[in-house]
């Protein structure tokens, strides 16, 4: 029953304040805290970081569309997907970017990241991205379809 006045009470609580303060929302409720909570750090956000294990596949190469056939049969990149905003320091303004991370933990991008990113659609497990790449000091188009693997 712990679990269920915990839920209950999350549904109204704002993310930033589950990011920062989990143990106060314990005390407050008068529940034993989850074990991220007495880290210190913004455990809420890692742990859901760790959750977004994808392949992907570029759809095009230095801006030019590649075939279908040669998309699907290369094999894709595995890692987790992380989207946010990020400032690009060349165009002097916060952009969306999306960054393809080695699962190894030295968050070492495996794929160029994409820049101005986009959501097409989301359809089953499948994610398709656009946006621009940087590539030798030039900026092309580039899209991502993303698989979402399992947890």
């Amino acid at each position: 029953m712990v679990r269920g006045k915990r839920d209950a009470a999350l549904r109204d609580v704002p993310c930033s304040f589950l990011g920062r303060r989990a143990g106060e929302l314990d005390k407050r409720l008068g529940i034993s805290p989850l074990p991220y909570a007495r880290s210190g750090r913004n455990s809420v956000t890692q742990e859901a970081r760790n959750l977004m294990r994808v392949k992907v596949r570029p759809l095009r190469r230095r801006g030019k569309n590649l075939p279908r056939s040669y998309v699907y049969e290369a094999p894709a990149h595995v890692g987790e997907l992380s989207v946010s905003e990020a400032r690009d320091h060349e165009l002097a303004r916060p952009v969306m970017r999306a960054r393809l991370l080695d699962v190894t933990g030295t968050e070492a991008d495996l794929l160029p990241q994409l820049s101005d990113v986009e959501l097409i659609w989301v359809r089953n497990n499948e994610i398709r991205l656009k946006g621009i790449e940087r590539i030798d000091d030039m900026d092309v188009a580039q899209s991502w379809s993303v698989e979402v693997l399992g947890c």
